[in-house]
């Protein structure tokens, strides 16, 4: 390449950069988000080894409140349904069995559907729910908490 393409490309680049920091600038919502404005929603998904399907345990005690549905999609991921919309922060936890197995989940999301992907590092792979074999590897006892941060304005 040659120096004047080299140095076009330089020029390009900052030019796309210093467009996207504008325009995230400019942007309706602040950096931060003050602390009254916040809300923070916890629950439990517990596996169900007979049935297949994840669920919410809800008590007295673990409410569940602001998730209100759980499900597997169409690609094999727990689907969460949930209030508060954008979400801020995601955190997902398995639980001492679910580790015991070499099994953890990754969430994505960021509106009102939060989907766990679930990796078996045994395995080496994420699973897929749908399937039953994949569905096994989880087995009773098994579960993750998910805490959600999300903007309340």
């Amino acid at each position: 390449m040659t120096r004047l393409a080299v140095t076009s490309a330089l020029v390009v680049v900052a030019l796309v950069v210093g467009a996207a920091m504008s325009w995230a600038a400019r942007s309706v919502r602040p950096w931060s988000v003050p602390a009254g404005q916040v809300q923070v929603v916890a629950c439990q998904v517990s596996w169900n080894s007979y049935t297949r399907k994840p669920t919410l345990l809800k008590s007295s005690r673990k409410p569940c409140d602001g998730m209100w549905r759980v499900a597997i999609d169409a690609k094999g991921r727990i689907a969460l349904k949930h209030t508060g919309n954008p979400v801020i922060g995601i955190r997902v936890t398995a639980n001492e069995t679910t580790v015991g197995r070499g099994i953890t989940a990754g969430a994505s999301g960021g509106s009102s559907t939060t989907d766990l992907t679930v990796h078996d590092a045994r395995l080496g792979r994420a699973l897929n729910l749908t399937r039953a074999a994949d569905a096994r590897r989880l087995g009773q006892g098994a579960g993750f908490w998910v805490v959600l941060t999300h903007d309340d304005r």
